[in-house]
């Protein structure tokens, strides 16, 4: 119309996935297997961090996170078998991701994303 200033048409609102780091690890009984995740974090006070994870092969394979206490100390933060979102506290730690994955019998890879 006469007299309005014109606008710009709106641009799409750019967004990230949620899961876009992650990695896989093939797991043996031998010992521990470890891997390493495709991003770093940089945490917080009281930052948690949440990883979803599948196991391809034997169900019962093992899944661990490296975490850190409220002194920046790490450990590893068991997150079950089988499977499925383990939250993990992270901390005011500026950190690359580790895990770990162990299956009880014959082979196993597990995926991982955060």
């Amino acid at each position: 119309m006469p007299g309005e200033a014109a606008t710009a048409p709106a641009q799409p609102v750019q967004t990230v996935q949620a899961s876009s780091c992650g990695g896989n690890i093939v797991t043996t009984p031998a010992q521990w297997s470890p891997g390493v995740g495709s991003c770093s974090i940089f945490g917080s006070k009281g930052r948690k961090v949440t990883f979803h994870w599948n196991v391809y092969g034997n169900q019962n394979t093992a899944f661990n996170v490296r975490g850190f206490d409220s002194k920046g100390k790490a450990y590893w933060h068991k997150c079950g078998t089988g499977g499925g979102t383990c939250v993990v506290p992270w901390g005011n730690v500026a950190a690359g991701v580790k895990v770990r994955g162990w299956t009880p019998g014959g082979a196993a890879t597990i995926r991982f994303t955060y």
